[in-house]
């Protein structure tokens, strides 16, 4: 798997506060406030949403339909018939908060899970993602 880098002067010189999602591998947060760290949980009030915050402040959450989505077909050239799903078991392991969970889809299971680990100014992510049907 290729991750991109983030110490590329370009996105170092963004405005804060900036989020950058590349191929759903990394994410970059440019805390507001070098002083405030930044954190990652699962929120309690909204089960199965992810969010990145810094400071008592919200700058990143997962969409409410899901934190995984696939599109299982096509309409007029673009993705239709939109399948989501939230997060079904939080874990830790070391420094890494993982998620997984099901999206049920024709013929089968994908199994989804994320991995994701603070590392200074950097939330990194790694997706995995397992078909289980025919």
């Amino acid at each position: 798997m290729i991750i991109p880098s983030f110490t590329d002067p370009i996105l170092r010189s963004l405005p804060k506060p900036v989020t950058f999602l590349a191929g759903f591998t990394m994410l970059w947060l440019a805390s507001p406030s070098r002083a405030e760290p930044i954190s990652l949980r699962i929120s309690e009030t909204a089960p199965g949403r992810a969010e990145v915050v810094s400071g008592g402040r919200t700058f990143l959450t997962s969409p409410a339909e899901g934190l995984w989505s696939v599109a299982t077909n096509w309409t007029d050239g673009w993705p239709s018939g939109w399948v989501h799903t939230r997060p079904e078991k939080v874990e830790q392991s070391g420094d890494w908060t993982i998620v997984s969970g099901k999206l049920a889809l024709h013929g089968g299971w994908m199994e989804v899970r994320d991995a994701y680990r603070l590392d200074h100014d950097l939330v990194r992510g790694v997706r995995r993602w397992t078909w289980t049907g025919k």
